[in-house]
């Protein structure tokens, strides 16, 4: 994720992977393609079921 994408969605009170993808409507609201947006919740499931 871009350094811009990353601001908005701290803006929107998302801090957390688990954040992401419970809230993935958010990352085509900020902008982010279909193919980068099951990147970003393939990536954020992974890390959570890592701890």
């Amino acid at each position: 994720m871009t350094k811009a994408e990353k601001r908005k969605l701290l803006d929107k009170n998302i801090v957390l992977c688990k954040d992401i993808y419970e809230n993935s409507y958010l990352l085509e609201e900020i902008g982010i393609d279909k193919i980068r947006q099951k990147k970003i919740l393939d990536d954020s499931l992974q890390l959570c079921n890592k701890h």
